[in-house]
């Protein structure tokens, strides 16, 4: 089985802007950080005028049913790749679970009003186990709405901080 979300935020910058906040390392580290991380590394393999692909290897404490074991890390990597005249990315995520877990979703940025800019996202989740598959992934999606407030928090300094500088 496969559990999805979609979140919606509307921002007050030009897609540009927000495009330009989004994919800038400084928001990548800060966005991982704020879900825990405690070290974050990007790298950019390719960038050209119509696409941008990011890796972002980000390091946690291990998180289980039980919690989090701060006397061991784990190691996760995402990679965004970005259609940029389009002002969409695709994204997924490998971490520790390897093919057990697939993680993957979408952005994308529309023009809203004069100079807003919708930022829509979604999240999909698929956990490659009978039976305990759905109530995982039901638990991931649960903590994802958890940390989407501390996401939005940066979203929307590094927006604010695109319109200042």
């Amino acid at each position: 089985m496969t559990t999805s979300s979609k979140t919606q935020l509307k921002l007050p910058a030009s897609p540009e802007r927000v495009l330009a906040a989004l994919t800038s390392e400084a928001f990548l580290i800060e966005r991982d950080a704020a879900q825990g991380a405690i070290s974050v590394v990007v790298e950019e393999p390719e960038r050209t005028e119509a696409k941008l692909v990011q890796r972002v290897t980000a390091t946690q404490h291990v998180r289980g049913l039980t919690g989090i074991d701060k006397t061991k890390t784990e190691e996760a990597v995402t990679t965004l790749t970005w259609d940029l005249p389009a002002r969409r990315a695709t994204w997924t995520y490998q971490g520790p679970h390897g093919d057990r877990v697939t993680v993957q979703g979408t952005i994308a940025l529309r023009a809203e009003g004069d100079d807003g800019t919708c930022l829509d996202e979604t999240f999909t989740i698929t956990f490659h186990a009978p039976l305990v598959g759905p109530k995982i992934e039901a638990l991931v999606i649960a903590e994802m709405a958890k940390g989407f407030p501390a996401y939005e928090r940066v979203v929307r300094r590094h927006v604010d901080a695109a319109l200042r500088g």
